[in-house]
């Protein structure tokens, strides 16, 4: 199917994210979890599920005050 100029800049956009975030590793500077998750679907991986702390206290409050499950 013909590639249209709006899925051929967003693939361009998606490669230079990339090679951003393979430059920083590259200079051993610290991911963020977002470009993490871009080079593992680029290599195939599914992103990893990852507990956000804050929502974790947030749940945690609530099961203490309402009970949670039983």
């Amino acid at each position: 199917f013909p590639v249209t100029i709006e899925l051929h800049n967003d693939m361009m956009a998606e490669q230079e994210r990339l090679e951003i975030a393979l430059d920083k590793a590259e200079h051993g500077n610290v991911l963020d979890f977002e470009e993490i998750d871009l080079i593992r679907f680029h290599c195939g991986l599914p992103a990893k599920r990852r507990v956000n702390a804050v929502f974790a206290e947030i749940f945690n409050d609530w099961n203490n005050i309402f009970g949670g499950k039983q």
